[in-house]
């Protein structure tokens, strides 16, 4: 038989439980209404440990959700504007520095409310690109340049003591290194269209050049833009021209002295452990005017769909900030650092910061065209035919300029 005393406490127990059902049913219900979808492109293992972080940070401290989806990146920005375009609820978007003048122009992307205080921890550049005609559309996120790689024991065993000051000394030291037949000197990248675009925009534009002109209007010919492609292919004569990948691998396992790469080979250094065996330099002078690096970003928008707006500015603000402690993870590094300049790293030298710092500082983005993916693509293919001697460098740069004019008529606005 039951006591009184066992009754009341049955009855309490009951009565506290079926409070807290409730109270987690209102929570539950509030977190669920205080959803936001985060759509972004970061699909590996690692890289999505290293956003979970961030993302949990963010929905802890404001009582919300966030809701992942992934899209295909190699597919480029049509499949996201297919993405935007259609049914499916989108609030916050991640996408590449260069598709933004085609999401902007497709009317994709929320215009941010105007601010006063401009916020100067950010790469100047980068707020520069994010804004148009006076609105803002973005915030930068991670930022990605190329710089120049040095395996330290060759250029020892070379008696080569420093790094080359000028475009003109890196092509001696590799030369000098080449001929010797122990290693080779530059490592280029040929076969990977793309990747071999980002690595000669470093020396096109150092040797002043420029895809366009102080408008914006894409201008191939103009005077030096042939100058860089001609250097590139100097270089290629001292040393290895293969893909992106094998290029990083011998130059990982010590068979290549130099090579030009994005943030990306810093992370395969830190994975090997063997950074310690490298130097990382600024893109070489040309003459006494300082390298010019080509540079990209993730960006973070809202989708003008979005109906939580306000929140999901709240999102990327936080995200982009990176004031999460550890925020950042070396798991990333192939997208790029932080876009704020003061962020403390833990796993690099301060040297190395500065380095990337000051680089990032002195680059350039790519134009910002609406139809820049197809424009570039287009390049691409010409490029390479220059490289392997399908046609003169000059050739190859009027017959893009005569493609893109073509295309551009086709697809107008």
């Amino acid at each position: 038989m039951i006591s009184k005393f066992s009754k009341e406490i049955f009855l309490f127990t009951r009565f506290l439980l079926f409070t807290l059902s409730i109270i987690g049913s209102i929570s539950c219900s509030s977190r669920n209404e205080n959803t936001v979808t985060f759509l972004h492109f970061f699909n590996g293992t690692q890289e999505q440990k290293a956003i979970k972080y961030l993302i949990e940070n963010f929905e802890s401290k404001n009582n919300c959700n966030v809701d992942v989806k992934f899209y295909d990146y190699s597919l480029g920005p049509n499949e996201l504007i297919s993405i935007l375009t259609g049914n499916q609820k989108n609030d916050v978007i991640a996408f590449n520095s260069e598709w933004l003048a085609q999401l902007r122009d497709n009317g994709l992307l929320y215009d941010f409310p105007e601010e006063k205080n401009i916020d100067t921890s950010y790469y100047h550049l980068l707020i520069d690109y994010c804004n148009t005609r006076g609105k803002s559309h973005c915030l930068p996120w991670l930022v990605n340049t190329r710089l120049l790689y040095i395996n330290r024991k060759i250029t020892q065993d070379n008696k080569i003591v420093n790094p080359p000051l000028d475009f003109q000394q890196l092509l001696d030291y590799s030369v000098m290194i080449n001929e010797r037949e122990k290693y080779f000197g530059t490592g280029l990248v040929g076969p990977s269209k793309q990747a071999m675009f980002k690595n000669i925009m470093p020396l096109l534009l150092s040797f002043g050049g420029d895809l366009a002109d102080s408008t914006g209007k894409l201008d191939l010919n103009r005077n030096n833009n042939s100058t860089g492609i001609y250097f590139y292919l100097k270089l290629s004569r001292s040393g290895l021209m293969e893909t992106k990948r094998e290029i990083e691998n011998q130059f990982i396992e010590g068979h290549i002295a130099y090579c030009f790469s994005d943030l990306s080979l810093i992370q395969k250094l830190i994975e090997k452990n063997v950074l310690h065996d490298f130097m990382i330099e600024q893109i070489p002078q040309n003459g006494n005017k300082p390298g010019i690096s080509y540079t990209d970003a993730v960006m973070l928008g809202v989708s003008s769909k979005s109906t939580k707006k306000e929140l999901s500015l709240k999102f990327i603000k936080e995200l982009s900030e990176w004031k999460f402690n550890n925020g950042f993870s070396k798991d990333l590094l192939k997208y790029g650092v932080p876009a704020r300049k003061n962020y403390l790293f833990t796993f690099f030298q301060d040297s190395i910061i500065s380095v990337i710092s000051k680089q990032i500082t002195n680059s350039k983005l790519a134009p910002k065209h609406y139809k820049w993916y197809d424009i570039e693509t287009i390049i691409e293919n010409e490029i390479e035919k220059a490289i392997y001697t399908e046609k003169s460098v000059e050739g190859s740069l009027i017959e893009a300029q005569e493609e893109i004019t073509s295309f551009l008529k086709r697809n107008r606005k």
